[in-house]
């Protein structure tokens, strides 16, 4: 704190200072010649710092500087006390006990005052580095403030008149340069908030590509660009589609006008969009109208006729009349134009029945008449209209007919035989009889006589279903089945065969040694030939272009074989050669050859050629033929197998354990499964090896089929059943996080359960209820609950009402195996409720 002395000892102080030492009160220090020579010595003061009394006024001088306030100085109220009495040492930079400092230097802006008193807001000095005025009082609202700050827009403080101040004159933030929070109209543009603000319509490319403007509205840039107003410029300036519209034409448009001879020509629409002036109006063609209309002095030239004129014509009957000219500058009318008498002249002069109606026959015209051997002929009417002579008439060509009709003396000669004429005739290897066709004069089919027994299905057909060689031939054959084969139609000739397989057979067939290029067709389904084509060959056979159709372990059934030739002229002798054999039975016909299931999949196989070893033991029969297969679990797993492939044989399907040819005890059988006679089983197995049986429900009962074999792998083992729709409630708490999905469950812990589907079906899981307490997560997966299943979907939150947080997911279940897993999003668990659906 600074010392203050009264007025009197600081006038005893001035009177001492100018008797003794005659220094400046308050000055901080004398001048050149004062007693404190020896401080400035000691402190070094260069001689080009002003001195105590040229550099600092003193404070008891402040009233001859206008401390009353009469020119333009500080009032003494608010500069400080005039009459301050300054220490005789202040200044010589020695801190004396009536002074609060002393920094021997004539600056009132620095620390220490020239009355060695502390810097301070309301000295009246501007303190530098803390104030930015001081008006020598401590009271705001003057223009400095009571903490000498600048009372202005920008300085962060919000004075009188400001509703804001953020310490910068920015006019694009919250609180432009004028103070007064940033507002829709205030002329700034506000950043963040506004596109403009009071701004003049901006330039812009309307939809037609002319040039518009935008409008500042609210604040924001106008989202359409207004066109501008149209002008003539050969282009669309107001966006309406229409261009220069307004204006009598468009520039360089065609346009019609009015020509010099008051016409309408035709022009071209002037820069100014103006139409163009009669001497650039192109006239119009001439037209009958009774005016002139190209401007050349005349009226309706270039027409036929004057309208209303006596003029020649032609008649309806193509002869010359008269008439008058039409209305229309046209030449009368043939109905208009009168007829002359008729003539002999190939015309029809009169009008009233045809040319030389009068005569024999129209002048020069091709007429028919008798010729020397009394055939019609043909020749032209003479100049006087009479029928040609005999010798005059043409013959005509020869007819099929008979007679001599060219007049050569021969009869039908040029024809390929005489009607009714017969003789010999081949196709193929076959010979037959043809017969001359009386209106044609050409051979007829050549015909073998009586059409062969199996020559279509409605006849005695042979069968072939116990082998051998089958001989005929297929001349007298008709092409009743147009079968292709590879592309190549056998459209020949062709006969059908019976083959009756009661049994799986390995079958040959071919036409080995017959006299003309065969194909084979094998069929069977419904009634002959069959609705379904089986197998089919043309030329496997060998020399001679004999097929042969080769079809290891051919189901039972009722076929039909058709023999036919490529092409439509191949017949003849044919041999047929038929083998039928017994198949081997299949590789894993006994338990000790059964096929290993490595992993998961669909297996093909059949037992029509199997053996009969095996009696099932959830049937009523000992069963029928049967195959074996084999799998190994290593520890317990949900197994799924099943042969519900569209096949509509009876079968049972058994799962055994034990020995192959020693003690097997059944772990598993079914019959019939999935509302019809194919199996189906599902479970949990422990460990261990086991037989998969594929049997029939009867000694008859055999075929092919598709296995599909699943095991879910051993970290599903412990996963819940869920045998029908319903509610499955339980908890995730303490479960492992042994899972996760495409949706998120990495860190949350879950629960599996597991169904089996006959075939592919559409299932919903659902935990939205009030009973589910947590964030879930489910997902389904197929064949398997872990990675090696195939993910169906996965939904983290669904609308849900009841609970935010639900899952609600709906997939196509996959025939065989699937999982539905409960899991939680990011590490979340609890009590839940889901409920299933399509099972």
């Amino acid at each position: 704190m600074s010392t203050h002395k009264s007025t009197t000892s600081c006038l005893f102080a001035v009177l001492l200072a100018l008797a003794a030492f005659a220094p400046a009160c308050g000055g901080g220090g004398g001048d050149d010649n004062d007693v404190d020579a020896d401080v400035e010595e000691g402190m070094d003061i260069e001689d080009d710092v002003p001195d105590a009394e040229d550099g600092r006024e003193d404070r008891g001088e402040a009233d001859e500087g206008g401390a009353d306030g009469d020119e333009g100085g500080a009032d003494a109220d608010d500069v400080g006390d005039a009459e301050t009495e300054v220490s005789p040492t202040c200044g010589d930079g020695t801190v004396d006990a009536d002074e609060d400092c002393d920094d021997a230097n004539t600056v009132n802006t620095d620390d220490c005052t020239n009355a060695c008193l502390d810097a301070a807001c309301g000295d009246g000095y501007v303190w530098t580095g803390h104030e930015a005025c001081d008006d020598g009082n401590t009271t705001g609202g003057d223009g400095c403030s009571a903490s000498c700050a600048l009372e202005s827009c920008g300085n962060g403080t919000i004075d009188a008149g400001e509703t804001c101040d953020d310490g910068n004159t920015i006019d694009t933030d919250d609180c432009p340069g004028n103070c007064q929070s940033a507002a829709c109209g205030d002329g700034y543009v506000w950043a963040g908030h506004e596109d403009c603000d009071g701004s003049a319509p901006r330039a812009c490319t309307t939809t037609c590509s002319s040039a518009g403007t935008q409008l500042c509205t609210a604040c924001a840039w106008e989202t359409t660009c207004t066109p501008p107003v149209e002008t003539c410029n050969d282009a669309d300036d107001d966006c309406d589609t229409a261009v220069d519209n307004g204006f009598p034409c468009r520039i360089g448009a065609s346009v019609s006008c009015t020509t010099s001879c008051l016409s309408t020509g035709a022009g071209t629409c002037t820069a100014a969009c103006q139409l163009p002036l009669p001497a650039d109006c192109t006239p119009p063609v001439e037209i009958c109208n009774g005016v002139d209309d190209d401007c050349d002095a005349e009226t309706d030239e270039g027409y036929p006729c004057a309208a209303g004129a006596t003029i020649a014509c032609t008649n309806s009957c193509g002869g010359s009349g008269t008439g008058l000219c039409a209305a229309d500058c046209s030449l009368p009318a043939a109905a208009d134009c009168s007829a002359p008498p008729e003539t002999c002249n190939g015309l029809d002069d009169d009008c009233a029945g045809g040319p030389d109606d009068i005569y024999a026959c129209v002048q020069g015209a091709t007429v028919s008449c008798t010729t020397a051997c009394l055939s019609t002929g043909t020749g032209a009417c003479s100049a006087t209209c009479d029928l040609p002579a005999a010798a005059d008439c043409v013959a005509p060509a020869e007819a099929c007919n008979g007679a001599d009709d060219d007049c050569d003396t021969v009869i039908d000669d040029g024809f390929s035989c005489t009607s009714g004429a017969s003789s010999a005739c081949t196709a193929g290897t076959c010979t037959g009889t043809r017969l001359c066709d009386g209106t044609s004069c050409s051979w007829g089919t050549c015909t073998f006589g009586a059409a062969p027994t199996n020559d279509a299905c409605g006849g005695a057909l042979t069968d072939i279903s116990t082998g051998g060689t089958f001989v005929g031939n297929t001349c007298a054959a008709l092409n009743d089945y147009s079968y292709s084969c590879g592309g190549t139609i056998g459209a020949s000739p062709d006969v059908v065969f019976t083959l009756h397989i009661t049994s799986p057979r390995d079958v040959i067939i071919d036409t080995v040694g017959s006299g003309f290029d065969g194909m084979l067709f094998i069929r069977h389904t419904g009634t002959c030939p069959g609705t379904t084509a089986d197998r089919c060959d043309d030329n496997s056979g060998g020399t001679g272009g004999a097929a042969r159709i080769q079809w290891t372990n051919m189901p039972a059934g009722d076929y039909w074989v058709i023999l036919d030739g490529p092409g439509a002229g191949n017949r003849g002798d044919y041999v047929l050669n038929v083998f039928v054999a017994t198949p081997p039975p299949p590789a894993n016909d006994t338990c000790a050859t059964a096929t290993a299931l490595p992993d998961s999949g669909t297996y093909n196989g059949q037992t029509a050629t199997g053996s009969d070893d095996h009696v099932p033991s959830c049937s009523a029969t000992t069963g029928g033929r049967d195959v074996w297969y084999s799998f190994t679990l290593a520890g317990s797993e949900i197994v799924y197998l099943d042969v519900v492939d569209g096949n509509s044989w009876n079968t049972v399907l058994e799962v055994r354990q034990g020995t192959c040819g020693g003690t097997m005890t059944s772990a598993a059988c079914n019959d019939d499964a999935c509302t019809g006679s194919r199996s189906q089983w599902f479970g949990i197995l422990p460990a261990g090896t086991y037989y998969v049986v594929i049997d029939g429900a009867g000694a008859a009962q055999s075929g092919a089929f598709s296995l599909l074999y699943q095991h879910s792998g051993g970290a599903c083992a412990a996963a819940l059943p869920m045998a029908a729709d319903g509610n499955y409630d339980g908890t995730t708490a303490g479960a492992g996080a042994d899972h996760n999905a495409s949706c998120g469950g990495t860190s949350a812990p879950d629960v599996d359960y597991w169904f089996a589907a006959c075939n592919a079906r559409r299932v919903t899981a659902t935990t939205c209820n009030t009973t589910t307490a947590y964030n879930t997560l489910i997902y389904f997966r197929g064949g398997s609950c872990g990675g090696a299943g195939t993910e169906l979907g996965c939904n983290n939150d669904a609308a849900c009402a009841a609970f935010t947080g639900a899952s609600t997911l709906g997939v196509n279940a996959a025939k065989g195996l699937n999982f539905l897993i409960v899991d939680g999003y990011f590490g979340a668990q609890g009590a839940y409720r889901v409920n299933m659906t399509g099972l």
